[in-house]
């Protein structure tokens, strides 16, 4: 089924009408950053270290924070997200700003393999990051999902100059999608889910970095509901999945495809 899926996805890849879009995940960032660029998890927990370097009262609730972070699947993650940006003041209060442009502002790439093999495919390019990686390797400009129009311009764009930044920038921290409050933001604007539900539609999705925790999140979720309705005529999504290996030497299961979700697993490596 591998082999069938990886031609199918050549194919797509190839075709001229409705290449693809391709959705990088935190881990193309961390690759191409050699592991400076932070995941999901890892951007949370800093965040929890700055409440706790400006704030002497949040020592207790860093040290209990930081072990449900550990041990804590997507919904603790989202709602230690939630108490990091009330305790910097709001996503508006310039205590969050800093500390996403400190996270995140001064990010470069340092290694081109995997952002060079991307840029080949010559498909439109989107990202679940909130970082200037990608866009500084390959020269193309940010772009929002609240600014419909460059979205759509983008979407529907034979060679897009930009990469969609799906869950926001870090330069506009307002519009940035971190916990609950600002998916539940992102949630009400229908123009948003609107242009979401086309990209879906109108052609394949190929996820690269994406963990299945970030499959997870809230946006996505709302997004396979809306799938599952429309799973007679909705294109592939493709999950490209790094081939683990034991100590056996036999190589670890690969998660079985969602039907509902349209969503297909693809082992490599």
């Amino acid at each position: 089924m591998t082999d069938f899926l990886i031609e199918e996805l050549r194919k797509a890849v190839r075709s001229n009408n409705r290449k693809p879009l391709i959705v990088c995940g935190a881990g193309v960032s961390t690759q191409a950053t050699n592991g400076t660029a932070p995941g999901w998890a890892k951007l949370i927990q800093s965040g929890i270290k700055r409440v706790a370097d400006i704030d002497a009262n949040a020592g207790l609730w860093a040290t209990d924070s930081q072990q449900k972070l550990t041990t804590g699947g997507t919904e603790v993650w989202i709602a230690i997200a939630d108490e990091v940006t009330k305790r910097l003041g709001g996503a508006h209060n310039r205590e969050f700003g800093d500390w996403l442009q400190d996270e995140l502002g001064s990010l470069q790439p340092d290694r081109r393999d995997l952002l060079d093999a991307i840029c080949a495919l010559g498909c439109p390019i989107a990202t679940t990051t909130y970082d200037d990686v990608i866009s500084n390797a390959l020269g193309l400009t940010a772009i929002s999902w609240s600014d419909h129009t460059e979205t759509l311009r983008f979407l529907h764009d034979a060679t897009p100059q930009g990469v969609l930044h799906l869950h926001g920038h870090w330069r506009a921290p307002e519009r940035v999608v971190l916990g609950s409050t600002s998916y539940g933001e992102h949630s009400a604007d229908h123009r948003r889910q609107l242009l979401q539900q086309i990209a879906t539609l109108e052609r394949p999705t190929l996820f690269i970095g994406c963990s299945q925790d970030g499959l997870a999140d809230p946006d996505f979720s709302r997004l396979d509901s809306f799938l599952t309705e429309w799973q007679d005529v909705a294109p592939r999504r493709y999950w490209l999945i790094r081939q683990e290996i034991d100590e056996h030497r036999s190589p670890k299961p690969v998660p079985s495809p969602i039907h509902s979700k349209r969503l297909f697993p693809v082992a490599f490596g």
